[in-house]
């Protein structure tokens, strides 16, 4: 039976400065990337440190990448075809970026459209039938625009806050 010593390396005490130029360094960034853009970039610059003549080694870090990174940042690993290489991930990843990004940008806009909706709802609500309980309040900040957008209109008929919320 091997008997191995290892080291335990925790790459939170590590800076960036202090990471320098290696695949362990390269492999620490990628943990800690936050963004698609972060990823695409430690990528290329792992590219740099594993040469072609490491087949193993690169396989492996894009099983991991496949596996542990992309699904961290919102990707499932089904949707990211079985053994692509370091040098295709790139590619791939650079058509996806701005797509993804103008997704986050349209759930942002329309959250913040809900968010806009629920406020004003609160607030002609407090005008006309004064303070709203905070049982009312967690409803309309969890309703979803369709919801709030329906009871916006019944606002203008209705006679007591009962009025806003039912039918």
């Amino acid at each position: 039976m091997p008997h191995l010593r290892y080291k335990l390396v925790h790459e939170a005490a590590y800076s960036q400065e202090e990471l320098g130029e290696s695949p362990v360094a390269d492999l620490f960034r990628l943990e800690r990337s936050k963004s698609w853009d972060d990823v695409l970039v430690e990528i290329g610059r792992l590219r740099k440190h594993v040469g072609l003549d490491e087949p193993e080694l690169r396989r492996a870090f894009a099983g991991w990448l496949r596996e542990m990174i992309f699904p961290r940042l919102g990707m499932s690993a089904d949707e990211i075809p079985q053994g692509l290489t370091l040098e295709e991930f790139e590619p791939m990843l650079a058509e996806r970026i701005d797509s993804w990004n103008e997704q986050q940008l349209q759930k942002g806009r329309q959250l913040g459209r809900q968010e806009g909706e629920a406020k004003a709802l609160l607030r002609l609500l407090e005008k006309r039938f004064g303070a709203v309980d905070q049982v009312t309040r967690d409803r309309i900040a969890s309703a979803d625009a369709d919801v709030l957008l329906e009871w916006i209109g019944r606002f203008a008929t209705a006679e007591r806050l009962g009025d806003v919320f039912s039918g």
